[in-house]
């Protein structure tokens, strides 16, 4: 399996930055007054009310955070990339980017309060390699995603404490690479329509804030969480679209988290989780699209495989293949 990387050359810049007021009967844009709004002190001025910057915009220095600062609408995608700003002073007043915000690059980055009424992403969330940003909570309004969200290599963020609104993501969710010690940020979601990744989140002990999700389109992969020893987190998820892959992950105990699980489009794959003790988190199963792969799991051995084996429907039992550790003594 991968972890998914974002770049900015996966962007396409077109940098012809311009910007007008949208007229109450402009076909270009309406904005609502329903939904989150920002606890923020201040609000926008009369004449800068509903201003649309065409285009894609990238801010890399206080010039051309500037630019930027008159905006309410983003008629393109916001790219903070490359600077040594450490905070977003002047952009207090974006609701919408109708593209992907990309936050990435920024050495000297701790503070997203000035984002704290963006409402509406229409593209990715990207937030990658700002090795001061310790928190979220600048982005707490944000409620409507219409991609993915990747958050990678960020090793001072500890929580996703300010993602709270956002309900669904509409792509890939990957987490690699954080200072992460808990998710419950993303109490609110409810489904992912792509993967879920988590990787190498070598702090991280429990997944709890994914609780309320009960439906991945794509593959589950979640590989190289040293202190990860449950996956109670995964309680509600009752169908996977694509694979299921638990690997490398030293401190899981049990698959108990996955009791609630029926459905799994690909195949299942439990391999390299150094002190995994049972299976009966998949017992549960009445339906898999490909094979059972249980592999290479030091302390698990075969007659606690076969035990709940003898527990999973006819169907999913016929495709398990087991591989059992020299280390494992029953």
């Amino acid at each position: 399996m991968r972890a998914t990387s974002f770049t900015l050359s996966a962007l396409a810049l077109s940098l012809s930055v311009g910007c007008g007021t949208v007229k109450p009967d402009s076909p270009l844009r309406e904005i609502s007054d329903s939904g989150t709004r920002a606890d923020t002190d201040q609000a926008p001025p009369a004449s800068q009310a509903h201003k649309v910057c065409q285009g894609d915009q990238l801010v890399h220095d206080a010039a051309s955070l500037a630019v930027v600062s008159e905006c309410t609408i983003v008629a393109g995608s916001l790219l903070i990339t490359g600077s040594e700003l450490s905070a977003l002073s002047g952009l207090d007043f974006i609701e919408t980017v109708d593209g992907s915000l990309v936050i990435e690059d920024n050495h000297a980055l701790d503070d997203l309060g000035s984002l704290a009424r963006i409402r509406e992403v229409g593209g990715d969330l990207v937030i990658s390699n700002n090795p001061s940003l310790d928190e979220l909570s600048g982005l707490r309004s944000l409620r409507k995603l219409g991609g993915g969200m990747t958050i990678n290599d960020n090793p001072a963020l500890d929580g996703l404490d300010g993602l709270e609104a956002i309900y669904s993501v509409s792509g890939d969710l990957v987490l690699s690479r954080n200072g992460l010690q808990d998710i419950d940020g993303l109490e609110g979601l409810l489904a992912v329509y792509g993967d879920l990744e988590i990787v190498n989140e070598v702090s991280l002990e429990q997944i709890d804030g994914l609780g309320n999700i009960d439906f991945i389109s794509g593959t589950v992969f979640l590989s190289g969480n040293a202190a990860l020893d449950q996956l109670d987190g995964l309680m509600g998820l009752g169908t996977i679209g694509g694979d299921l892959e638990v690997a490398n992950n030293d401190a899981l105990i049990s698959l108990d988290g996955l009791g609630n699980l029926s459905s799994v489009g690909g195949d299942v794959e439990i391999m390299k989780n150094d002190v995994l003790a049972d299976v009966w988190g998949l017992t549960s199963l009445q339906s898999v699209g490909g094979l059972v792969f249980i592999t290479d799991n030091d302390r698990l051995c075969g007659s606690r495989v076969e035990d709940a084996v003898n527990l999973m429907n006819d169907d999913v039992a016929q495709r398990v293949h087991f591989t059992s550790s020299t280390l494992a003594v029953c």
